[in-house]
């Protein structure tokens, strides 16, 4: 089997693969095409990207030098703001990743290792909400640098080429530029750990300081410049918009078991699939149960330390890539499917070994189990993109893995309001804030289904209540003066108006509000 050494070789691997790789391209395409009619969903694709102003404006969108934003923007100038496109994109990058994926495993390993560990990546269903979530392929997009970055890497470590070196850390430059986020910092480490884990027998200081400096350099400069500038917009985001007090996380010694068993069954056994993981109630058993499986993975991780490097090197890195997760202050949820899109890679490369090392001593078990899972993984991506494909599908199979999540009630409410269901919407949202009594959002939404109704007193009831549990909630300033603009009560609207362009000197409807209240007066003759 010919060693992959230059950008040639690994041409011609993947020529020499093409049948399997198109193959795998086609199956994986067919079995993701049912997001393809998904809608866009209440979980961040409405707000940061259908009412997102730089979805509209490609000059803006161009200026953030983020391929998410100017892909989004491209989308909206060639098809509109048309959710079917959109979907068709996050395939295709999917899609492009597979190819990546395989290009890199295959400058590590035999073509056996790579087919198999590439399979696994291309069919796994904890890629599933990355691929078929809109908002979800900036981690698929942060992968494409980092397969590159790693892949040059791998090159420069093999062939002690210079250039390769200095194209991967060019890579990493783009990759920072683009995400101007946490998750680009975790490059570094996975390179630290292909380094010592990869290619070196032992610890070696020297090695590990050359290979990794310029990367290291990067990060921290990234860390200082852009994600601490972030930082703090990031924590009034997860306090304002997600009613997440990071003060009162976990404490990290309970989050990282808790993330470790989270990424092991959502890897191992993928299917409680669930957008809010992190509001599941944990049972003393599976309190226990999340110990552990820790305490077996630190002895694992010892014994493959001493044993077998290089399995011990594919288990960090899959815990490099969930970097962010780990962080002392929490700035990440506890773990979701897209933060994994990455740490996929090295699970599927692990399977891939151990598979072909089972395939040497018994090739048809090895084969039919290999088979037997692409299947089981196929038919769980099919349902799963099923649940993804429109708001009400997500909300109710969400509410099966986390009924007590504030959130999801909340967006069934507005799914049941987009139905004209208002009795179930008033059920829902009422659930909302019964599980999370400071959850202001919906008892603003509960308002809002009230005045469809012409509830006026319970409208003014709920919207108020929203208002004194958060005096921040703009739009529910504004619904306040909306309701007494309607009742003629000029001043009082006229009072909850500005106090919401004090809140936000840019709200249009504050602006209107006034407006009319003006029209209406001097039509009226009031002074």
């Amino acid at each position: 089997m010919k060693d992959i050494l230059n950008f040639k070789d690994i041409l011609k691997a993947i020529k020499s693969e093409k049948k399997f790789i198109l193959l795998l391209i086609f199956i994986t395409f067919i079995i993701y095409a049912n997001s393809i009619r998904g809608e866009f969903v209440t979980a961040d694709d409405i707000p940061g990207i259908v009412e997102n102003p730089l979805t509209k404006n490609l000059t803006g969108s161009l200026q953030t030098l983020n391929i998410s934003a100017i892909k989004n923007a491209l989308i909206y100038q060639v098809a509109g703001m048309n959710s079917h496109v959109y979907h068709l994109v996050s395939i295709l990058i999917h899609l492009l990743n597979i190819v990546l994926v395989f290009a890199f495993i295959r400058t590590l390993f035999n073509d056996k290792v790579a087919k198999v560990s590439t399979a696994i990546f291309a069919l796994h269903p904890v890629n599933v909400e990355t691929v078929v979530w809109v908002s979800g392929i900036p981690y698929a997009i942060n992968s494409i640098f980092a397969l590159i970055v790693l892949t040059l890497f791998v090159l420069f470590k093999k062939t002690k080429l210079t250039k390769y070196f200095l194209l991967s850390i060019f890579t990493y430059i783009l990759m920072v530029v683009n995400d101007k986020g946490a998750w680009a910092l975790v490059v570094p480490f996975i390179i630290l750990i292909i380094d010592q884990f990869l290619f070196s027998d032992k610890l070696n200081v020297k090695n590990a300081l050359i290979s990794t400096i310029p990367f290291l350099i990067i990060a921290g400069i990234s860390a200082y410049i852009v994600v601490g500038k972030n930082y703090s917009g990031r924590m009034e985001a997860l306090t304002s918009q997600y009613y997440f007090d990071p003060t009162q996380a976990p404490p990290l010694l309970n989050r990282i078991p808790f993330t470790l068993y989270m990424g092991t069954k959502n890897l191992v056994i993928p299917y409680e699939l669930n957008i809010y993981p992190g509001e599941k109630e944990i049972t003393i058993t599976e309190y226990k149960l999340i110990w552990i499986l820790t305490l077996v993975f630190v002895i694992t991780a010892g014994y493959l330390w001493k044993n077998n490097r290089l399995y011990a090197g594919l288990l960090f890195a899959i815990l490099a890539s969930l970097g962010p997760t780990f962080s002392p202050v929490q700035v990440a949820w506890l773990m979701t499917e897209r933060y994994m899109y990455l740490s996929s890679v090295f699970f599927a490369i692990l399977v891939g070994l151990i598979a072909t090392n089972v395939h040497k001593k018994q090739i048809k078990k090895a084969d039919t189990l290999i088979i037997g899972i692409l299947i089981i993984f196929a038919i769980r991506i099919i349902l799963r993109t099923e649940d993804w494909r429109t708001n009400k599908n997500l909300w109710l199979s969400t509410l099966i893995f986390s009924p007590e999540s504030y959130r999801v009630y909340n967006n069934l409410g507005d799914v049941y309001i987009k139905e004209n269901n208002f009795d179930k919407a008033i059920e829902s949202f009422k659930k909302s804030f019964e599980l999370f009594p400071q959850y202001a959002d919906a008892m603003h939404n509960l308002a809002i289904v009230y005045m469809y109704q012409k509830d006026t007193e319970n409208a003014k009831k709920y919207m108020q209540m929203a208002i004194d549990t958060k005096p921040t909630l703009v739009p529910a300033w504004e619904k306040m003066g909306l309701i007494y603009l309607q009742e003629k009560q000029y001043d009082v609207a006229q009072v909850y108006f500005m106090e919401a362009l004090k809140l936000d000197p840019n709200t249009q409807l504050a602006k209107q509000g006034i407006k009319t209240i003006q029209e209406e007066k001097a039509t009226l003759g009031i002074q």
